[in-house]
């Protein structure tokens, strides 16, 4: 092989390696799994709540950040990272903390129901 053939397909598998690498994070933009119960709640007001579908959600030791799918639309965790109604982040930066052993408090918005609490958790910590 020669010199410039070899730097050719170097150069090739790089930029493949690197359009990969681009798609990942792209597509990577939750820590949800799509398999199994655990992408699913419930609620006696809005039904199933999908946190794997939107494909935002990430839940950190600190918090919740993303948007959840419902039947009413989309739960919004947080401020930072709000659906595309979420307009009641012109007055409130709300969000969903995490204390680190998964004891969630603070408040997520939905814009058919407004104001949903996370602040009856097991630590008793107050929003």
């Amino acid at each position: 092989m020669k010199g410039k053939e070899k730097i050719l397909i170097g150069a090739s598998v790089f930029f493949v390696g690197l359009l990969l690498a681009i798609a990942g994070m792209v597509y990577a933009s939750t820590n949800i799994s799509s398999s199994g119960n655990a992408r699913w709640a419930w609620s006696d007001a809005i039904g199933w709540i999908d946190f794997y579908t939107p494909n935002t959600v990430m839940v950190t030791s600190a918090g919740i950040t993303g948007y959840a799918s419902s039947s009413l639309g989309f739960i919004s965790f947080d401020c930072s990272t709000p659906s595309s109604g979420g307009s009641v982040c012109g007055t409130s930066n709300y969000h969903v903390t995490n204390d680190g052993n998964g004891n969630l408090s603070g408040w997520a918005w939905n814009d058919a129901v407004g104001w949903i609490s996370f602040c009856g958790n097991a630590s008793g910590v107050p929003c």
